[in-house]
């Protein structure tokens, strides 16, 4: 049990802000009620807990932090009179505890005591679990990003690893106190939020460090991929067996069973691409492979870097299921496109920019080929017809700006339409302005040369980008290639080279479109995706709006489909 002196001195230190975290604002706002209709009498304080009587029950306290906190209502969980207890406590214990002993941080350090700054490891164990310690390390080797601000209150840290966690340290009542949002009373984000500020202090030795920041089934699982790689190479690509090809969707199971997904995915390329080269499909191309076959190498070899370069959602990747819900997001959209994958996939993906947060986003709907065929599925009916979780129309949507009320968003920024998404709009647009439109190509290579250097290991190398494009070369056919280009330049000059595989799906009215863009009297706006290849700006072009912000004519759906 724990002193008054102790107990009082951390409900002084409480914020709204700790109090909402651990109940939520509509407890609060009903505690705040009751706490002003509490009397004088209606608090008791022995030695070793206080004690309230509130709404005819009582509440306790009897140590620090708010798991502490008992109440003996009906209520399962977190109740309003804690909240109200609290509230009253800390408007009352100043006044009526004028003596409150100060703790011993606060001896030492003043109003500016630093509970969270812990020197010694042993007592860091101690006060946070061996065990939970460990995970926290190797979390910090994974390079998780945890942002750290101190304020009055204490420190608070936000941590992104699979779903954003908050961690609140108070001044008064240290680690006691301590609240993280995933409410559980010992949680590696806790440890991992005082691990970052006493390493950022130069209190962690170098042998305090984690070895590995892999568990040991994910070490397991990549010295198999090593060793597959390493047998592909051997044995060269004409003499691949199907026993290997075969290994190579097993890899790709275990290595997402593991937690691995990004580089499953990854593997699973290679194993298409062998199927397809032993099948002789006309798409193959050796250059692809070496570019998989180098991907892969490059994330394991990140993968076993320590620190890694990079956190670790962004080189292993993130499950489809790992989405976190988001409020009041405004989005415009922009273009559409229906596809067909190698991998038996077909869908339509559509195409939004969130002008506040200055990011693309998108929303696919998919189906496997053979379901789709003996459904009557088409991509293209769906985007015509369907609408966003009961909302807007997807055939509305681009060109127009939309609300979402409440969705999920995944951390590579897929928007879902599980149930519960809520969509308002849609509202034509009336100009570009919300758009970021580049005129100026050098400028367009600056950013996207931005955009890879914060996405160094990233599998998506694709940006989407809305280009003007006041000037058209003629277009040119690559016959051994199977490739459709022409080139657009700025108006100083400056090339894009639109781009297009006449072996996807809906290219060939894709390239009628194109062909004859350049016959309007309007300023074309080509959205689509940029890459780069040979040292040039690539764009395979998506959707164009020839007269208004609203038009969007999508290149791989016939013209009543758009």
């Amino acid at each position: 049990m724990a002193d008054t002196g102790k107990i009082r001195e951390w409900i002084i230190g409480l914020s709204d802000d700790y109090i909402v975290e651990w109940a939520n604002k509509g407890l609060l706002r009903r505690g705040r009620k009751l706490a002003q209709k509490a009397g004088e009498g209606d608090f008791d304080i022995a030695d070793d807990r206080i004690i309230g009587h509130l709404d005819g029950y009582a509440q306790t306290v009897d140590g620090v932090g708010f798991e502490h906190l008992r109440c003996d209502c009906p209520a399962a969980e977190t109740c309003h009179h804690l909240t109200a207890f609290l509230l009253a406590l800390r408007d009352r214990l100043p006044q009526t505890c004028p003596e409150t002993p100060a703790s011993d941080e606060t001896d030492k350090n003043g109003s500016d005591a630093r509970p969270w700054l812990i020197p010694d490891a042993g007592e860091r164990e101690k006060m946070l679990g061996r065990s939970v310690i460990r995970r926290a390390f190797r979390l910090m080797m994974q390079s998780v990003p945890v942002e750290v601000t101190e304020n009055s209150d204490g420190l608070v840290a936000v941590v992104r690893e699979k779903e954003v966690r908050t961690v609140r340290i108070p001044r008064s009542g240290g680690l006691d106190g301590a609240i993280c949002s995933c409410k559980a009373r010992q949680c590696v984000h806790k440890a991992l939020a005082v691990l970052t500020v006493c390493r950022e202090n130069g209190l962690i030795k170098p042998e305090e460090m984690a070895t590995d920041a892999l568990t040991p089934e994910q070490g397991g699982v990549i010295g198999q991929i090593e060793n597959w790689l390493r047998s592909l190479l051997i044995q060269g690509v004409g003499n691949v067996s199907v026993s290997q090809i075969e290994q190579g969707e097993s890899l790709a199971t275990l290595a997402r069973q593991a937690d691995l997904p990004r580089i499953a995915s990854q593997i699973k390329s290679v194993h298409q691409w062998l199927t397809d080269d032993q099948a002789r499909a006309a798409h193959v191309r050796p250059d692809v492979l070496r570019f998989r076959l180098a991907r892969i190498a490059a994330h394991l070899s990140a993968l076993k870097t320590l620190p890694l370069p990079q956190p670790m959602q962004t080189l292993a990747g993130v499950h489809s299921r790992s989405y976190r819900i988001v409020h009041r997001l405004h989005l415009t959209g922009v273009g559409a496109e229906i596809w067909e994958s190698p991998t038996g996939y077909c869908g339509f993906t559509l195409y939004l920019y969130a002008p506040d947060q200055k990011s693309w986003y998108r929303h696919t709907q998919a189906r496997p080929l053979a379901f789709a065929g003996e459904n009557g599925w088409r991509p293209a009916d769906e985007f015509r017809r369907n609408s966003w979780a009961g909302g807007a129309k997807y055939q509305a949507i681009p060109g127009a700006s939309v609300e979402m009320v409440q969705g999920w968003v995944s951390p590579d920024l897929r928007l879902s339409a599980r149930e519960g998404t809520r969509i308002n709009g849609p509202i034509p647009l009336e100009d570009f302005g919300n758009l970021p439109v580049f005129e100026d190509f050098p400028e367009l290579a600056a950013t996207y040369a931005r955009f890879l250097s914060g996405n160094i290991f990233s599998d998506e190398r694709f940006m989407p980008v809305i280009i003007a494009a006041p000037s058209f070369e003629k277009a040119a056919f690559d016959p051994y290639q199977q490739l459709w280009s022409r080139t657009v330049t700025d108006r100083a000059g400056f090339p894009v080279h639109l781009r297009l595989e006449l072996a996807r799906a809906h290219a060939q009215q894709a390239v009628r479109v194109l062909e004859n863009i350049d016959r309007s009297d309007a300023l074309p706006r080509i959205f689509g995706l940029l890459s780069q290849r040979d040292g040039e700006m690539v764009l395979r072009p998506v959707s164009i709006s020839i007269k208004t912000p609203s038009q969007w004519r999508h290149l791989s759906m016939a013209e009543g489909e758009s």
